[in-house]
């Protein structure tokens, strides 16, 4: 399998989860939710950053407001 990273996008974002899930589109059975993270600067401003993230990858029926979320390339990692 060749290996594609150069060609495809990659971010790493750090923040709390500052809205629900709201359901963006589905494609071959997999559902995708819209959520906002807010990212904070040093000036002490928040960045509101919107993600769009699969069902498969965190549970959208879950209350996560004000949590932690680490995500890393295609992954998602909820934090305390």
């Amino acid at each position: 399998m060749e290996n594609n990273n150069i060609d495809n996008n990659q971010v790493t974002i750090l923040g709390d989860i500052a809205s629900g899930f709201t359901f963006s589109h589905e494609i071959f059975g997999e559902g995708f939710y819209s959520m906002d993270v807010t990212i904070p600067r040093l000036s002490g401003v928040c960045d509101i950053i919107p993600v769009t993230v699969s069902e498969r990858l965190i549970n959208v029926k879950e209350d996560l407001l004000g949590r932690k979320v680490l995500i890393k390339d295609s992954s998602v990692i909820q934090q305390a």
